[in-house]
């Protein structure tokens, strides 16, 4: 199932330039560590909307509801953040997505930048109570 999801998908043919990419970055004093699992060149439409690379999360899960889709945004604008210093560009032309195989959904979050994302990855570092 997961394949007829992914070969359905808008990813199936396209090429990513990396896969599995090593990143890491600061942020919010905190050193945030990750793979990005596939990053591609934009498309025409994403090239368009002004991005040049689109960062790709798999999850093997289906499609969350609107309220978890906060959180994971997290992890996707770290990596855009990473990619970005990495490559010397602006953060604002990299786009992310997270592609659900359950489902065959790609969802794009809102990705948070700047002081909005500093405040979420220090809640989220924060122990528990």
């Amino acid at each position: 199932r997961f394949q007829e999801h992914f070969v359905a998908s808008e990813w199936a043919g396209r090429t990513p330039t990396w896969v599995e990419l090593p990143l890491q970055t600061s942020v919010a004093g905190l050193t945030v560590r990750g793979r990005a699992d596939a990053i591609f060149p934009a498309t025409r439409a994403e090239r368009d909307a002004g991005l040049e690379w689109v960062v790709v999360d798999w999850k093997t899960s289906s499609s969350p509801r609107e309220a978890e889709v906060g959180a994971a945004a997290v992890q996707l604008a770290c990596y855009r953040q990473a990619f970005a210093a990495w490559r010397g560009i602006d953060p604002a032309t990299v786009g992310g997505a997270f592609f659900h195989a359950a489902d065959g959904v790609t969802v794009r979050p809102e990705l948070p930048d700047g002081e909005r994302l500093e405040q979420l990855v220090r809640l989220l570092g924060e122990p528990p109570a």
